[in-house]
């Protein structure tokens, strides 16, 4: 799965954070600062807007609440893989000052 986004979309945060929280596993190309993200954008049939969610050959422009939960549902096999998710967790856990 791929999520293409801009740095400067909210909504596109929101469907990362989404995706994120119901722990899929995909791609994220920023349409304006990475050429590849530019291709596949440009490559569109009607390119007008971000965030755009591309599963397989289908693809949706537009945040979509709740777009991770049944995506999920409907195709199991886009979970992280186990590891993924732990190391993540790791990464945002608050660490311990010393005092």
């Amino acid at each position: 799965m791929i999520l293409l986004t801009a740095t400067w979309c909210g909504y596109c945060r929101k469907q990362r954070a989404d995706f994120l929280a119901a722990g899929l596993a995909y791609a994220e190309f920023d349409v304006e600062t990475d050429q590849l993200g530019r291709r596949l954008y440009e490559a569109l049939p009607t390119p007008r807007g971000v965030p755009v969610i591309i599963v397989a050959d289908e693809w949706k422009i537009g945040y979509g609440e709740g777009l991770g939960a049944h995506l999920l549902r409907v195709n199991p096999q886009l979970a992280k893989p186990a590891a993924a998710n732990a190391r993540e967790g790791a990464a945002r856990a608050p660490t311990a000052s010393a005092g």
